[in-house]
């Protein structure tokens, strides 16, 4: 092993992911056949979020050397970070074909069927990792949250502790813990789980994820929207958007029996009504949850900037059906703006909750962005102009109310959306 070499892996163990990538790409200038230099190479460009360029480096490895099965877990694992899921199952299916004992690798194949909701094939596929390596603590946590959607609790809590007990400070083990007491309903215990994985690693998203929802439960109503959500996240987003579709079809069919059937108009229009608002909570309750967590001191910190803009969105849309409620009741029940009003102010927050549901990044997030621009110039440009008599402020309401039942479901399809990454 070459100096530049030596001193490449000891920046790389540093966490120096800059300098790391520079001196190995010094060394392979010297030493451009060298296969596991290269991989090194591509996992400094992970670590930088520089997915396409890591795919080159590994892509060299393996053109130089076609039989290095490392190379072939590392192009499976950036494929897995780009959602490119089936070029990653080729790669790690390869991987596994030259070197069909190295636990990390089906570690990596027990991820892509979590990711994909195939919760048995990963719980099957960790079982192997054990198999090879009894005590491989990724696949012990790997194992665990499939366990967990899977509902064997206990086995799960004995995974995650024998790996805790190993290493207190493993982070993903901790998140998974912190999703055990979520789905268990232990809120507190979860907001103390998910706050120790955010002290070992504060950049952590997952962990500042469930931190936030941990908290979210201490306000009335989350709780049960968050068990439908944990309820969903069992399934694929394929799946979770055909169960989403069928509620609503379901829903409209309800709706049309309630109209042609009068004696069931009392018992489904309960239903009904409860329905929507769920429904409606479903798609707002966490951007007025970040409202509140805003003056918590430890939300304060995490909430980002993302979820900061949302709520501030629908804080202002809320605000202003609230002020068009009070002037339409207690000053001028009949002015044409405020009835309008209250009916978009209050809609146009399930439109927000939408379009900041989709991934953050890629085509969807523009998409479902767009879509709400759109729809908002519609309702509130249309509500001042058909205030002041203007033909056109008719036009863009009818938009508004027509368009309003077809950007949801696309909305809704847009959220379980994930682009390839660059």
């Amino acid at each position: 092993m070459s100096d530049r070499l030596m001193k490449a892996e000891a920046l790389f163990e540093q966490g120096r992911w800059q300098q790391a990538l520079e001196t190995f790409q010094e060394h392979l200038s010297e030493y451009p056949e060298d296969a596991h230099a290269y991989t090194m190479a591509a996992r400094c460009l992970i670590h930088l979020k520089h997915f396409g360029k890591a795919s080159d480096y590994v892509e060299r490895a393996i053109s130089v050397s076609p039989d290095f099965s490392y190379g072939y877990y590392i192009q499976a694992f950036i494929c897995y970070l780009r959602n490119l899921d089936q070029d990653a199952r080729r790669a790690i299916d390869t991987a596994l074909e030259l070197s069909p004992t190295n636990p990390d690798y089906h570690v990596m194949l027990a991820r892509l069927h979590a990711k994909k909701a195939e919760w048995s094939a990963a719980a099957d596929s960790a079982d192997t990792a054990l198999g090879f390596e009894p005590t491989h603590p990724d696949a012990m946590v790997v194992k665990a949250g499939a366990l967990i959607k899977l509902r064997k609790y206990d086995e799960a809590r004995t995974a995650l502790n024998f790996v805790l007990e190993q290493d207190p400070e493993d982070e993903e083990a901790l998140v998974e813990l912190g999703n055990l007491h979520l789905y268990l309903g232990d809120w507190e215990e979860a907001v103390a789980t998910f706050q120790q994985a955010l002290e070992i690693n504060p950049e952590s998203e997952n962990a500042r994820a469930g931190f936030m929802g941990a908290l979210r439960t201490r306000y009335p109503l989350y709780g049960l929207i968050l068990r439908y959500f944990m309820w969903m996240n069992r399934f694929s987003k394929k799946y979770q958007q055909i169960m989403q579709y069928g509620l609503s079809l379901l829903m409209r069919f309800m709706g049309v029996i309630r109209r042609e059937y009068p004696a069931l108009a009392p018992f489904l229009g309960v239903i009904l009504f409860f329905w929507k608002i769920f429904a409606y909570l479903s798609w707002t309750i966490r951007a007025g949850t970040t409202l509140l967590l805003r003056l918590n001191k430890f939300g304060r910190r995490l909430v980002n900037q993302e979820e900061v803009i949302e709520s501030n969105i629908v804080g202002v849309l809320w605000g202003a059906a609230l002020g068009c409620w009070l002037y339409h009741n207690l000053f001028d029940p009949f002015t044409i703006f405020c009835r309008l009003g209250m009916v978009v102010f209050m809609s146009l927050p399930v439109l927000v909750g939408g379009a900041f549901s989709s991934v953050d990044y890629g085509w969807p997030k523009y998409a479902s962005r767009a879509i709400l621009a759109f729809m908002s110039f519609c309702g509130i440009v249309g509500l001042f102009l058909y205030t002041y008599g203007y033909r056109e402020g008719l036009t863009l309401i009818q938009i508004y109310a027509y368009g309003f039942g077809i950007a949801v479901p696309v909305l809704a399809y847009l959220e379980g959306v994930e682009p390839e990454r660059e």
